[in-house]
């Protein structure tokens, strides 16, 4: 399809939203109008950073949409502690259209896009919502625009691991030459379960807010290890669950499943009888040698 023929709106942060954690303005030469919007983790408390614009530009078309917050900070920190939330809600009826975490190590000094896709809704004003998370590991965050805009409906659908919830914070975020781009780095991040450091651990259990029709789906995950010996042990409990229908089905993998340069697919296929969200979760069994590391997952109707 021409992209020419979709829709984009521009909302630019310093104008467009709310502010109710009190949000500084400032000027910027490479800000989409000049001007962004801050906070800092020794005047701010956690909250809302932007909220809004409550519009219904999108509203019962029934197509998708892509949300992209364009944000950054000061400079380059380590932790893999998420530093904001982002949300696409629908402030009448209070439902969440989309969610994602932004890890503090994936924001750099010029400006990355967070990308959330989701369906429009029948009715409702909506609002695309910046969560500050006040981490002391991050001094400040920056927000320069949102812009939404029309697209084709997703196959697959694609969720970045390391922009997923990871439970308890398990885990690390790291970059990955072997994972794919998502944010606007030169390489590619993942989510990587440390051997000894996270055995035994829940690393990701998404929270994903898009309903999903009934009907038979395959779920893609995307994993790989770090170099080291291994010998055939279980190391990753790769599961697929519904919000009504509970546990649909897992794939055990062993670390000698798994390559070292590069992710391999292990599949999940299933059957929803109803409608409902999908959510997909990963326990580290654990090894003493190597690490394991998730690039995405993927959805897919069959």
């Amino acid at each position: 399809m021409d992209d020419s023929l979709f829709e984009r709106w521009l909302y630019e942060s310093e104008s467009d939203f709310e502010y109710p954690n009190g949000a500084y303005f400032l000027d910027y030469p490479y800000a989409s109008g000049e001007k962004e919007i801050y906070v800092a983790h020794v005047l701010h408390a956690e909250g809302y950073m932007q909220r809004g614009p409550h519009t219904i530009d999108f509203v019962g078309t029934g197509k998708y949409y892509q949300a992209t917050f364009r944000l950054r900070t000061s400079e380059t920190f380590t932790s893999s502690n998420p530093a904001a939330l982002l949300l696409v809600r629908n402030i009448d009826t209070g439902e969440i259209l989309a969610n994602m975490e932004v890890p503090i190590n994936t924001l750099r000094n010029d400006y990355r896009d967070y990308k959330l896709m989701f369906r429009s809704p029948a009715s409702g004003r909506l609002s695309y919502e910046v969560y500050y998370l006040d981490d002391p590991a991050l001094p400040d965050l920056y927000s320069d625009k949102v812009t939404v805009e029309e697209i084709a409906e997703p196959d697959p659908k694609i969720y970045q691991a390391e922009t997923e919830h990871r439970f308890s914070d398990n885990g690390t975020i790291v970059e990955d030459s072997y994972a794919t781009e998502g944010i606007g780095h030169s390489t590619g991040f993942a989510v990587q379960a440390t051997a000894v450091t996270d055995d035994g651990k829940v690393i990701t259990f998404t929270n994903s807010q898009e309903v999903h029709a009934a009907g038979n789906y395959e779920v893609i995950f995307l994993a790989r290890r770090s170099s080291g010996a291994t010998d055939g042990s279980y190391i990753a409990l790769l599961e697929v669950w519904d919000e009504v229908e509970g546990f649909k089905g897992y794939i055990e993998v062993r670390d000698s499943d798994l390559g070292d340069t590069g992710y391999r697919v292990f599949s999940v296929n299933f059957n929803k009888s109803s409608s409902g969200r999908i959510f997909y979760k990963v326990y580290f069994y654990g090894s003493p040698t190597v690490n394991f590391l998730l690039d995405r997952i993927e959805l897919n109707v069959v």
